[in-house]
């Protein structure tokens, strides 16, 4: 199917607009077809919303729609709550309404949406108080028991996966905690070492010019001891030493005694050498009696 169109190559939106008459969008012309579809359905009784409003000719109409007064009145009794049988009003345990307790504070408007909030959190505090007292009058358990435990939404391989991710991500933090901890022990480490490293140097370099110092007085003064003053130097060195824990003496005993380190095993077996030395043996030493007899 194909859109006509007259022998002037015009439409006839345009040969309206060029008759003087103002032309129609297609927005206006879907709208007014589906407002006169409206109103050839609607029934005896019924109406379109907005109607009548006093719109001025030239104002654009707001969208509409059905309004069934009758209908939305019986539907509103049917869904009611009935009063009992022999109640005068339906019981408040059954609808645990709690209506004009606090009423809102005339400075608060829609735009307040901070304070909106605060007034609509103090509102339903006061009727949560007011609702457990009554229930607390009526006897009626409202506490949650402290032994109580709630049923979990989530099922348990879910939760295996969830406990399964923390895990993982505690896995992950502590590796790096551990990274950096390595990290800084090793830059700690590095720096002691090369510190002991430039005492050293600086040791040994003080100690080579004293020597060179011991040699150019040694040249140019003979007449004085230059084994004490190298020996001087050598005993400054060693006092430098000083400074490190030292054994105590019965410590120094036991290891002149038992050793220390090394191998253990076989220390006190004889070898051939051992076996042919007698040096160390009582039975080494000649006796000095006379003839075959015994000695004295």
């Amino acid at each position: 199917q194909g859109l006509w169109i007259p022998a002037g190559g015009r439409r006839p939106a345009a040969m309206a607009e060029s008759k003087g008459q103002p032309m129609l969008s297609d927005s206006d012309i879907e709208e007014a077809d589906i407002e006169a579809l409206a109103r050839s359905k609607l029934r005896p009784g019924e109406s379109i919303l907005g109607e009548g409003d006093g719109e001025e000719p030239g104002e654009k109409k707001a969208s509409r729609g059905v309004c069934l007064a009758p209908l939305i009145l019986k539907k509103l009794e049917e869904i009611e709550y009935k009063v009992p049988d022999g109640a005068k009003r339906v019981p408040w345990v059954d609808t645990l309404a709690i209506d004009g307790l606090k009423a809102m504070p005339k400075g608060v408007t829609a735009k307040d949406g901070v304070k909106l909030e605060s007034t609509f959190l103090g509102i339903a505090s006061e009727a949560v108080r007011e609702a457990y007292r009554r229930l607390k009058v009526m006897k009626v358990p409202c506490s949650r028991p402290p032994d109580f435990y709630a049923e979990m939404l989530k099922t348990d391989k879910q939760m295996y996966l969830v406990r399964q991710r923390a895990a993982e991500e505690q896995r992950r933090i502590k590796i790096v905690e551990d990274r950096r901890k390595s990290q800084a022990a090793k830059k700690f480490a590095k720096n002691a070492k090369t510190k002991k490293l430039e005492k050293r140097a600086e040791e040994k370099r003080q100690n080579l010019d004293d020597i060179a110092k011991w040699r150019q007085k040694s040249k140019s003064d003979k007449n004085t001891d230059y084994d004490q003053d190298l020996e001087d130097i050598l005993d400054k060195r060693e006092t430098k030493n000083k400074g490190q824990p030292q054994k105590s003496k019965k410590r120094q005993a036991a290891d002149k005694k038992y050793g220390f380190g090394g191998k253990k095993r076989f220390a006190k077996s004889n070898d051939r050498r051992s076996t042919d030395d007698f040096s160390t043996s009582p039975w080494s030493k000649k006796g000095k009696g006379k003839g075959k007899g015994k000695g004295k």
